[in-house]
């Protein structure tokens, strides 16, 4: 059984993700990476509580949280790309552009996949 405090950033997490792929099917690409930070972070997070049965760290860094959760190598690979994304999905001056003509089909695509086969890990250790 989930703690409650636990399951709440699940749920968001689970809602992030599905925005993200609404937000992708919109052709709304920045959101789309943003979203799927985000989701990958709250999921890491609920990961942490679960198995340090302490707060979650006040970080958005992916790395620094998958390796607090011990995410295989692989899977750390990917959550050090999409950690980026918390910054320059959101701000002209991190993307060196506006967003939301930095983010295309291809960039948006690999950010998704990559995320849900990050979600899918998380998951297995709840």
């Amino acid at each position: 059984m989930i703690r409650p405090e636990i399951n709440v950033w699940i749920q968001q997490a689970e809602i992030d993700l599905e925005s993200a792929e609404t937000n992708f099917n919109q052709q709304i690409y920045y959101v789309c990476a943003f979203l799927c930070q985000q989701a990958i972070e709250k999921m890491m997070k609920a990961v942490f509580m679960i198995k340090c049965k302490d707060r979650p760290p006040a970080t958005h860094n992916l790395r620094e949280l998958g390796e607090l959760i011990g995410l295989p190598e692989e899977l750390l690979s990917k959550a050090r790309k999409i950690s980026r994304e918390f910054i320059v999905s959101r701000y002209p001056d991190a993307a060196g552009d506006i967003p939301a003509k930095v983010y295309d089909k291809e960039i948006a695509i690999e950010i998704l996949e990559d995320s849900k086969e990050l979600f899918e890990w998380l998951n297995t250790q709840l």
